[in-house]
């Protein structure tokens, strides 16, 4: 009766070791497809990065070539220069840095596919965002649409060290395009972005309307 027990503990244990390998072995096949899926996503970002940052070199320091892009700014040859603008190779830290020196006003994490915030302005934009309230939210999708005709949404403090997370400390906010700036109040946008809000809505409700009268008919 001991002999059966024993026995019968012992496949116990064997059939435990097993599937506890077999999860481990489950465990570590996800970590390694989710690496890859995250090093995929990161090479992507890394190929649309460097080709904002090339088009910002052609267009401010009449850079015409990626082999002229790539002496100067990655202090890399031609051949290594295109690898990494495909993403056949990767962008190393040393490198990012390099690029970092000439372009500083982008994130050094977003340079190397980390995020897609471009400059420290971005995301602290993001983090007031995600603090939640409908004027935070306003004033990020002002930013989002004023980023697709071209410009540039910051905000600006009068004093520094601030908690730029603490709404008080922004003291107002600067519109800016190649060859426009203008600054404005937190309380201006969100009467621009009240307007945006009301239009869109107008129209929501336009649309609406017309399918239900074509449904009539």
């Amino acid at each position: 009766m001991l002999i059966y027990f024993q026995l019968y503990g012992t496949i116990i244990l064997e059939v435990l070791q097993l599937k506890f390998e077999k999860n481990k072995f489950r465990s570590f096949i996800e970590k390694r497809e989710n690496l890859a899926v995250n090093n995929n996503i990161i090479r992507k970002r890394i190929i649309a990065h460097l080709k904002v940052i090339f088009l910002d070199a052609r267009n401010k320091y009449g850079i015409k070539t990626q082999k002229e892009f790539g002496e100067k700014y990655l202090d890399a040859d031609e051949k290594y220069t295109s690898e990494i603008m495909n993403g056949k190779k990767n962008l190393c830290e040393k490198k990012a840095k390099r690029l970092k020196e000439y372009f500083p006003e982008y994130r050094l994490d977003w340079i190397l596919g980390k995020d897609e915030f471009k400059t420290e302005s971005e995301k602290t934009m993001w983090e007031i965002y995600k603090k939640g309230g409908d004027i935070n939210k306003r004033i990020y999708a002002f930013q989002e649409l004023a980023a697709l005709v071209g410009y540039d949404l910051d905000y600006f403090v009068e004093n520094e060290p601030i908690d730029v997370m603490e709404e008080k400390s922004i003291n107002g906010y600067t519109l800016q395009s190649k060859d426009k700036s203008l600054n404005l109040t937190g309380k201006e946008i969100e009467l621009i972005s009240l307007d945006i809000l009301e239009f869109v809505e107008l129209r929501i409700n336009s649309l609406i309307r017309q399918k239900e009268n074509r449904l009539k008919f």
